[in-house]
């Protein structure tokens, strides 16, 4: 399988990073972020870099560095198109950076939020918060938090340690895990998973809380185009389902959690540094895919009709039925 980015003339802006994330703009943007080689040093001191693909550019201009990015720690990325096209990221450090095409509109941008992940549904980015709440992007460009209903909201106390005058239910909430994932079937219906079995579902501006039958580390929710959502937690073990329904499927032994889960082309894709699955109503299994597109798996993004993976292998992009590898890091390690 030919390499794209190996016969572009500036090539060597990638050679000297391990890609760990990355997000599809449009049919021909898309964003990859790297970490530059170095052992032995903490992740906050590595510098980062952001690159992007325009595939519709002259070859000498379609793989360019955007911006380089310091003391920044387990970043995701995403899409939003309120108020424009944008590419947003965020670190656990509390770090975010704010991208226009290919201009830095906002370096560490302070926002309203507590972010741990990120998901474009419908047109927006939403974003799951520790504090077991979930914020959306508003047009102007601002994280607002997401209905009403929320156990949280209920107290003015989830930001403080408990203490033995505190009811269990506060308590319960304040060290509740909070969300680590949330996906809809569009912006008026959504899933937010997380904790221990804590799974809430969002219809007209109000949250409530669904009957979940585990007590499992919940990681990931997927809302598939067949009207079901797909959830998954530990060891990927999941459960597929609506509201207060939901069905355990057959699953092979994990020994981590899925890092993505994506629905594309009739099934749900789910991804870890270990490999790439399909899962499908009737159980989970190894994704038929070719082996130089399988050792770029990690992370996973779905946009304008097409898929990408990436990982510490490389990355790769599915589009109309077929793959194309765009980097495969292989040629570099001894």
């Amino acid at each position: 399988m030919k390499e794209v980015f190996k016969g572009l003339p500036n090539y060597s802006v990638i050679e000297l990073l391990y890609l760990f994330n990355g997000a599809i703009a449009n049919e021909n943007r898309i964003y990859l972020l790297g970490r530059i080689h170095k052992d032995n040093v903490k992740d906050s001191k590595i510098k980062k870099r952001v690159l992007m693909y325009q595939r519709d550019n002259p070859l000498e201009r379609q793989l360019t560095v955007v911006t380089t990015l310091l003391g920044y720690t387990d970043i995701d990325c995403e899409m939003s198109y309120y108020p424009e096209e944008q590419c947003f990221l965020s670190s656990t450090g509390g770090k975010r950076c704010i991208i226009r095409g290919s201009e830095v509109i906002s370096d560490n941008d302070e926002q309203n939020a507590s972010i741990t992940k990120m998901r474009l549904i419908g047109k927006r980015e939403y974003a799951p918060s520790s504090t077991r709440r979930v914020f959306y992007r508003d047009n102007d460009g601002k994280h607002q938090l997401l209905g009403e209903g929320q156990a949280y909201q209920n107290y003015d106390t989830y930001d403080r340690p408990f203490d033995e005058d505190d009811e269990p239910d506060v308590i319960a909430m304040i060290t509740e895990d909070g969300f680590e994932d949330v996906d809809g079937f569009d912006e008026n219906h959504i899933y937010a998973v997380g904790g221990h079995g804590d799974v809430w579902r969002y219809s007209d501006s109000l949250w409530t809380q669904c009957g979940f039958p585990a007590n499992l580390g919940l990681e990931n929710v997927c809302c598939g185009e067949d009207g079901l959502v797909y959830i998954s937690g530990l060891e990927g073990m999941t459960y597929v389902g609506i509201e207060d329904n939901w069905t355990a499927l057959k699953n092979p032994e994990l020994s981590l959690p899925f890092k993505d889960v994506a629905w594309y082309d009739g099934k749900v894709w789910a991804t870890s540094d270990y490999g790439t699955w399909w899962i499908t109503p009737n159980g989970i299994m190894d994704a038929n895919i070719p082996d130089e597109v399988k050792v770029c798996s990690g992370r996973l993004h779905k946009n304008a009709g097409m898929l990408l993976l990436v990982g510490l292998g490389g990355a790769a992009l599915l589009e109309n039925d077929e793959w194309q590898l765009l980097f495969n890091y292989s040629e570099f390690m001894p």
